[in-house]
C-alpha cells in the first residue's frame, strides 16, 4: 500500500474543518485514487460529501470501504447519517446500531439513533438513547435537544421545557431548536412565547415553510387573520404552490380575471371542506362563475343548500377549456375574513339536510318528555386525534344527565364495544346500524338535524351540526390538539354560531369540560 501524502491529508482535513467542501474533496479523490484501498481516506472522502449534503455520493463511497472495514470506527455512523438525511430511517437505524456495538462509547451514535426514532414516531426509545448519550457527555446539546423533542411528543411538556432551556449553546442548535422550543410553549398554552420563539426560527430561515406555516397557525389560533391569512399559504395541503390571495383578490375588484370561471380547489378533510364553503354565499354568483371541487360524498348536500354553483368531485369532470382561474379551498377566508367583525357575515345555518330522511329519523327517536342529544366522542386523525379523542368512560356522568336521550352519531364505532360499554355502565345510547354514516353523509346529516342538540368533540360532527345550525356544545383540547379554527380561549365559534366551545384545562383531562357541558344543560333544561 503506497504511503499516504501526510501534508496533502492535513490540508484537505483543514479545508474540510474550515467548510470549504469542493476543495476538500478534490484532494481527498487525489489521495483515494493513489491509495484505493485506503479506508481511512474512505472515510475523510464519504463525511466531506455527507457535509456538504451530497449524501448519495457519500453512501457511494463509504459502502466501498465495507467489504474489508466492516468493524472500523465511524465508519457506520456516517453511512447511517447519510441514509438518515435521505430519509431512510429504518435503514439509518441499522448502521447506528452496528456503530454502537462497535463504539459503544460514542455519543453521536445514540443520539443520531434517538433522532431516527423519533422520526419514526417511536419516541419511548428515541428518550431512552437520547438520555444514553447524555450519560455518555452531559454537555452534548445535540441529545438534549432530542430528549426534549421527544419529552415535548410524550405529552411531558415541563420536563421538555427544563432540558431545552439546559442547552447551553443555542447559536448552534439552529432551526430545530426553536421549531421545538417554540412548539413546548405552545403546548403549554403560551403562545405569546411561541410566536416569539418561532420568529427566532423565521430570523435563521427566512423560506422554512414549516416555521413560516407554524406561524400563521399561531396568529389565527389568536385570530390575528390579516397577520395570520398571507403564511397561510405555505399550508403543507395547499394544492396550488405559490398562491397568493391578495393578488387573487385585487384582480376580483378590479374585474381582471380572465373569464368569469373560477374553479375551487378542494383541499384537506371533509370537515375543513365544510368550513370553507360557509364562505361561498359571500361572492358575486351573478357576475363569477364558481365550480367547486370537493369529496363525492358532500355534492348531494351542498347541491342542496346552495344555487349557482356546480360542485364536482375532480377537476377531470370538467372540460379544460372551462376554468381560467383557480383558487385553493383554504384559501378563501384570505378575501373575506380580516378581523373578528367580518364575521358578522356568518350564516348560523348554511347547509341542509335532506327533509325526507331528516323526519324519518326524528320519528324514530321521537320519546316523550326527553331531549334528543346526537354524541361523538373520537377522532380517527392520525396526528391528533388521540388528543382530540375521549374514553366512553370518561363520560358516564354526562350520560347520566336525566331525560336526555343520547343518540350515537360516531362514525365507525365498533358495536360490540359500545353495548359492552352501555352494559357495564347501566346506560343507554341509541344506535341507527343500519346507517353507514362513514360513508353515507347525507344520512349523517340527516341523523345529527333529528337531534335537539349536539355533544362532540372536534371532528366532521362538529362541522355539521355547526353547518346545520344545531345548537352544539364542542368538547375542545387545551392546546396539543386543537385546530386554529376553535381559537384560542374563545366560547363562541366564529365559523359556526351556534356551537359553544368548552375547553380543557389542561391536555388530556376532559374533567372540566364535561363538567361544565352538564351543568349548562341541567340550567337550560330547568330554564325552559
Amino acid at each position: 500500500m503506497k504511503k499516504i501524502n501526510k501534508a496533502d491529508l492535513d490540508k484537505a482535513k483543514l479545508y474540510a474543518q474550515n467548510g470549504d467542501y469542493p476543495k476538500a474533496i478534490d484532494i481527498f479523490i487525489n489521495l483515494l485514487a493513489q491509495n484505493p484501498k485506503q479506508s481511512e481516506i474512505r472515510l475523510y472522502l464519504g463525511s466531506a460529501y455527507l457535509l456538504s449534503n451530497d449524501y448519495h455520493k457519500a453512501l457511494k463511497v463509504l459502502c466501498g470501504a465495507l467489504e474489508n472495514q466492516r468493524d472500523m470506527p465511524l465508519f457506520h455512523h456516517a453511512i447511517g447519517s447519510a441514509l438518515y438525511m435521505l430519509e431512510e430511517y429504518k435503514d439509518a437505524l441499522v448502521h447506528f446500531d452496528k456503530e454502537i456495538s462497535i463504539n459503544p462509547y460514542y455519543p453521536e451514535a445514540y443520539c443520531d439513533k434517538s433522532k431516527a426514532l423519533y422520526k419514526l414516531k417511536k419516541w419511548e426509545e428515541a428518550l431512552v438513547f437520547a438520555s444514553i448519550a447524555l450519560d455518555l457527555d452531559e454537555n452534548f446539546d445535540d441529545a438534549r435537544l432530542s430528549k426534549a423533542s421527544s419529552l415535548n411528543q410524550l405529552n411531558r411538556f415541563y420536563e421538555s421545557y427544563d432540558e431545552i432551556k439546559k442547552i447551553k449553546d443555542i447559536k448552534d442548535m439552529g432551526l430545530h431548536y426553536f421549531l421545538t422550543l417554540s412548539s413546548i410553549y405552545s403546548n403549554l398554552g403560551e403562545k405569546a412565547d411561541a410566536l416569539i420563539a418561532i420568529n427566532q426560527a423565521i430570523e435563521l430561515k427566512p423560506d422554512e415553510r414549516d416555521a413560516l406555516f407554524n406561524k400563521a397557525i399561531l396568529l389565527l389560533g389568536g385570530c390575528q387573520f390579516k397577520e395570520g391569512w398571507p403564511l397561510y399559504e405555505y399550508r403543507p395541503c395547499n394544492p396550488i404552490d405559490k398562491f397568493s390571495a391578495k393578488d387573487f383578490r385585487n384582480k376580483c375588484l378590479a374585474d381582471k380575471i380572465d373569464s368569469n370561471n373560477i374553479f375551487i380547489r378542494k383541499e384537506q378533510g371533509i370537515g375543513d371542506q365544510i368550513l370553507y364553503s360557509s364562505l361561498l354565499f359571500e361572492f358575486d354568483l351573478k357576475r363569477i362563475n364558481f365550480y367547486v371541487e370537493t369529496d363525492q360524498r358532500l355534492i348531494p348536500i351542498f347541491e342542496r343548500s346552495y344555487g349557482g354553483i356546480k360542485f364536482v368531485g375532480s377537476k377531470k369532470d370538467l372540460g379544460e377549456d372551462v376554468i381560467a382561474s383557480e383558487i385553493p379551498m383554504g384559501s378563501l377566508p384570505a378575501l373575506t375574513r380580516e378581523d373578528n367583525n367580518s364575521f358578522n357575515n356568518q350564516k348560523k345555518s348554511f347547509l341542509k339536510s335532506d327533509p325526507i330522511k331528516t323526519n324519518f329519523i326524528k320519528n324514530k327517536i321521537k320519546k316523550s318528555g326527553f331531549k334528543v342529544c346526537g354524541i361523538s366522542w373520537k377522532s380517527s386523525n392520525d396526528e391528533i386525534g388521540f388528543y382530540k379523542t375521549i374514553e366512553l368512560s370518561k363520560l358516564e356522568n354526562l350520560l347520566r344527565t336525566p331525560n336526555i336521550l343520547f343518540v350515537n352519531i360516531q362514525y365507525e364505532t365498533n358495536p360490540l364495544e359500545l353495548i359492552n360499554f352501555c352494559n357495564q355502565f347501566n346506560l343507554k345510547i341509541l344506535s341507527f346500524d343500519d346507517l353507514d354514516i362513514y360513508n353515507d353523509i347525507d344520512s349523517l346529516f340527516s341523523l345529527i338535524d333529528a337531534c335537539d342538540f349536539v355533544i362532540t368533540i372536534s371532528n366532521i360532527n362538529a362541522h355539521i351540526a355547526g353547518a346545520l345550525g344545531k345548537k352544539t356544545f364542542l368538547l375542545a383540547p387545551f392546546s396539543k390538539g386543537r385546530i386554529w379554527y376553535w381559537h384560542d380561549s374563545l366560547k363562541h365559534s366564529l365559523w359556526y354560531p351556534s356551537i359553544q366551545i368548552f375547553t380543557q384545562t389542561k391536555t388530556c383531562d376532559w374533567s372540566v369540560p364535561i363538567n361544565e357541558i352538564k351543568e349548562k344543560i341541567l340550567e337550560e333544561i330547568e330554564d325552559e
